[in-house]
């Protein structure tokens, strides 16, 4: 069977890649999302974006930058540990040395006509998605399978970034990773398999996202070889609109700074 990978351009992404083909997977492509390159000027507006930004922190409240200062400065410390302890487990679990050897066609955009055109030239079987924006209805047309890895049990916090809104509605029953087939809805598809995570501590969003990373790196081979054998089945996911589907873009300011405000009030340990 023809196998793609389409995903971004993280270490997280690149381990994923190298396990996969330790599995005995043949990817015949991988389809890397990588951040386009500003140019002078955009680099140029976002400078002055930015100072503008710095002088109005700086004309607002002292007590309530005090507040922020301290929550988003712990955000940031959960942020970085858990990305280390990440990149030590790949580094330890491949030893330093990845396997990407796979032919890579690197995009700024996933649903660009230029990957339309070269799924269209492979006709692959399988496209397995992980770590990129939602696909839409042009890509999936391209091939008859494609799978995703969700950081939730569906059919709950549905959408990106779940990990942060289950720990700001403290929701720890629905975490885990979901492995399912992506249809035209945002996290609708049939599920394949969900892995639960037993309830972790601190319940932080950046250890639910290094746990289910984990997660995932263990067992995304596995479904995709159920896959290729046919030896799995789906279940269909229960339509109800009160499954809110979860916007990065409504992850604002305040909302974070609530949520680390309180977590330090428990002082946390992190492990």
């Amino acid at each position: 069977m023809k196998v793609v990978l389409i995903t971004n351009s993280s270490k997280s992404a690149k381990y994923l890649e190298h396990v996969i083909i330790q599995n005995g997977i043949d990817l015949v492509k991988v389809i890397r999302l990588t951040p386009k390159k500003q140019n002078s000027k955009n680099e140029r507006l976002s400078k002055r974006l930015s100072a503008l930004l710095r002088f109005n922190l700086r004309i607002l409240k002292r007590r309530f930058l005090q507040i922020t200062n301290k929550s988003l400065a712990f955000e940031s410390k959960c942020k970085n540990h858990y990305n280390n302890k990440t990149s030590a487990y790949i580094d330890e679990k491949s030893k330093g040395s990845l396997n990407t050897s796979s032919e890579t066609l690197e995009v700024d955009n996933v649903n660009s006509d230029i990957v339309v055109s070269e799924l269209n030239k492979i006709a692959p079987d399988i496209c397995v998605v992980w770590g990129t924006p939602i696909i839409k209805k042009n890509v999936l047309q391209t091939c008859q399978t494609f799978l995703n890895a969700h950081t939730s049990l569906l059919p709950y916090f549905k959408g990106t970034r779940s990990e942060f809104w289950q720990c700001l509605e403290n929701s720890p029953e629905t975490v885990g990773v979901t492995f399912h087939k992506i249809d035209e809805g945002v996290d609708t598809g049939p599920i394949i398999e969900q892995i639960p995570q037993k309830k972790l501590t601190p319940f932080e969003p950046y250890n639910l996202r290094y746990q289910n990373s984990i997660s995932i790196f263990e067992n995304y081979p596995r479904i995709i070889l159920s896959v290729i054998s046919g030896k799995h089945n789906y279940s269909i996911q229960e339509k109800n609109d009160s499954f809110r589907t979860y916007k990065s873009a409504d992850i604002t300011i305040p909302k974070r700074v609530e949520f680390y405000q309180n977590l330090l009030q428990t002082q946390p340990i992190l492990n």
